[in-house]
């Protein structure tokens, strides 16, 4: 569980570039089954976003670990600062401040998790926990095993609300690559983020409302919009802290039926359902 005080700005979600939604239990690529054929991909839609949201929550969470910010919302291992392939060029004079991360042709971690490529971190304040701080991010084919990450991802915090809580949004212009599968998905979507946190210590009791909508389109020729239709829910406790819990997202393609996709009511678990033409069916993201 993350600790930290209500300042700490550590919204990070969703998303990217691919977008949206994850369950309460990580999804691997390797139960993502091949989706050369459209209507296929379309069917199997929720489930390759949940992996890209794990995804690219891991990707901002790995930029956050280069430039100490305690932004990363998703667990990152320290040592990943002290591989031997990765060199750091810093410039925190300028204005942005920068930090460029090589992974160059690549090395694995000590679990195994191999990384490659390169990323650039852009941000003005190293903790974002002001009003006007951002960080920007852009991936220049990051690989870590066999999904590669293009294009940007970008958080601001925009300071308290009308409820005093702190809000936020994420930016996301990301192309996500299943090398497996052989399929891209990219897009670009803008995301509100409200802090929810009692006792200002992001306890048990603390929580993240999602908010907002995007467009997206696959490689083998999807093209569909997202809209989260009620809020979705992220938990900061142990075991919940990186998958929606609760929350409903339409997705919309032409030629084929909308589709929605229904996260629960607060239960962390490893099942969502999917309702198309007014038939349900229970999906279960396994390991």
């Amino acid at each position: 569980m993350k600790t930290s005080t209500l300042k700490t700005f550590v919204y990070i979600s969703l998303a990217a570039g691919v977008t949206t939604l994850n369950s309460c239990k990580k999804a691997n690529d390797t139960v993502i089954p091949t989706t050369g054929n459209a209507q296929e991909t379309y069917k199997q839609l929720p489930q390759l976003q949940s992996r890209s949201t794990e995804f690219n929550l891991e990707l901002q969470s790995i930029a956050s670990k280069f430039v100490n910010s305690k932004l990363g919302y998703f667990k990152t291992d320290d040592y990943l600062t002290d591989l031997p392939c990765v060199t750091v060029t810093r410039d925190t004079l300028s204005s942005p401040k920068t930090a460029i991360v090589d992974f160059g042709a690549g090395c694995a971690d000590p679990s195994g998790k191999f990384y490659s490529g390169s990323f650039k971190v852009e941000y003005n304040n190293q903790k974002l926990d002001t009003q006007g701080s951002y960080m920007l991010v852009t991936f220049n084919n990051f690989k870590i095993d066999s999904m590669i990450a293009t294009g940007t991802v970008e958080v601001k915090n925009l300071g308290l609300n009308g409820s005093g809580r702190i809000n936020g949004t994420l930016e996301l212009n990301t192309t996500c690559t299943f090398v497996k599968q052989n399929l891209q998905i990219g897009g670009a979507h803008l995301y509100n983020i409200e802090h929810f946190d009692a006792d200002k210590q992001m306890r048990t009791d603390a929580y993240l409302m999602f908010n907002g909508s995007g467009n997206g389109k696959t490689s083998n020729g999807i093209n569909f919009k997202q809209k989260i239709t009620s809020s979705l829910k992220l938990v900061q406790n142990t075991g919940c802290s990186k998958y929606f819990v609760a929350g409903n997202v339409l997705f919309q393609t032409p030629s084929m039926p909308d589709k929605t996709t229904d996260y629960g009511s607060g239960s962390c678990d490893n099942a969502i359902t999917v309702t198309e033409n007014g038939v349900t069916t229970t999906v279960i993201l396994t390991d």
